[in-house]
């Protein structure tokens, strides 16, 4: 059988597929798509204590004809609430922002492969959209790296230092092992990396895994949490399509990592001393061109008070110096 002659026939197949599908839909629908439609929202802004929150500036993007946005600005009422119009070709989003809080991000899409049209009008007309400004508290230095493709030997313990930066000796310069890689090539053919381990290596340090909020500029809690630690958390790293890095499934993009270390412990085996800090996700990790050893990728924040639960980084004063590095494209707190 002729290859060509099949894959011509998929594609026709397909293409017919698809514009029976936007036959379907009603005129008004596909005007919409095309041309734009009216479109009407609320936008209800509160504070972590759902209390609302005035005199916030808001940003609402409209989608155009050309793919162009234009964007239209407001204030919030005494109520917290900011109602605009306009016409958009698939979703309407935006931004809100006042000071002593961080920005937060909303999108309401339109276009879902379902009708949802009257006449002219984008349904549903007039929806309530709730963001949740969360307040700037009390933002203070930490230890902040971006590790880059660190190399680390397969199927064995290998500790990190976070004030140093490094791997503890003699892998590296640090000292204190506050988090423990172990990556596993167990079961896999040529060695390859499989999982990937984070291990305390005191008693009562640990990981806890955390939600991020998705729509506020700052992602994780003010606080590392007081307890719930787990010894050791797993990630399985699965292959992105066309092989190369390997992506995680234990935090992504939705989920990050409060840890705690350098313990220590009274009479009576309470904790009496612990520093705290966070991973944020992805957690990245593959294979080198040597067999013995692998790489990892993270982002981290350190603490270096002790007892301070504190995780939120006033975003300038990194205690690394020089401090950010601007040619890397990588999250940062505000």
């Amino acid at each position: 059988m002729n290859v060509n002659l099949v894959l011509t026939a998929v594609c026709l197949c397909w293409a017919s597929i698809s514009c029976l599908a936007q036959d379907s839909y009603s005129k008004e629908y596909r005007n919409a798509l095309r041309y734009g439609a009216k479109v009407k929202i609320t936008v209800a802004v509160s504070d972590s204590n759902a209390s609302p929150v005035s005199n916030a500036t808001v940003n609402v993007f409209f989608e155009q004809k050309d793919g162009n946005q234009y964007k239209v600005d407001g204030k919030t009422d005494p109520l917290g609430m900011h109602v605009v119009e306009g016409m958009t070709r698939s979703s309407v989003g935006g931004s809100v922002r006042k000071e002593g809080y961080y920005r937060s991000v909303f999108r309401l899409p339109y276009a879902t492969g379902q009708e949802r049209i009257d006449g002219d009008r984008w349904l549903p007309w007039n929806p309530t959209i709730p963001v949740v400004l969360r307040e700037i508290r009390n933002p203070i230095p930490m230890y902040v790296k971006w590790v880059d493709w660190v190399e680390i030997p397969v199927d064995t313990d290998v500790g990190f230092d976070c004030v140093i930066g490094d791997l503890v000796k003699p892998l590296g310069r640090g000292e204190h092992p506050d988090i423990l890689f172990h990556i596993s090539t167990e079961s896999t053919t040529k060695g390859r990396p499989k999982r990937l381990i984070l291990k305390s290596g005191e008693d009562d340090a640990g990981f806890a895994v955390k939600g991020v909020h998705a729509s506020s500029a700052f992602k994780s809690d003010h606080f590392a949490p007081m307890d719930g630690y787990s010894s050791q958390v797993e990630a399985q790293m699965l292959p992105l399509i066309g092989g190369g890095e390997m992506v995680d499934s234990l935090l992504g993009k939705t989920s990050y990592l409060a840890f705690r270390s350098r313990i220590s412990h009274g009479e009576d085996g309470s904790v009496t001393q612990a520093n705290y800090g966070k991973i944020y996700g992805p957690l990245k990790f593959g294979h080198s061109e040597k067999p013995e050893v692998a790489v990892v990728r993270f982002l981290y924040y350190f603490n270096p008070t002790p007892n301070d639960r504190n995780i939120e980084f006033d975003g300038k004063n990194n205690l690394f110096k020089p401090g950010w590095n601007s040619k890397l494209n990588w999250s940062r707190e505000p």
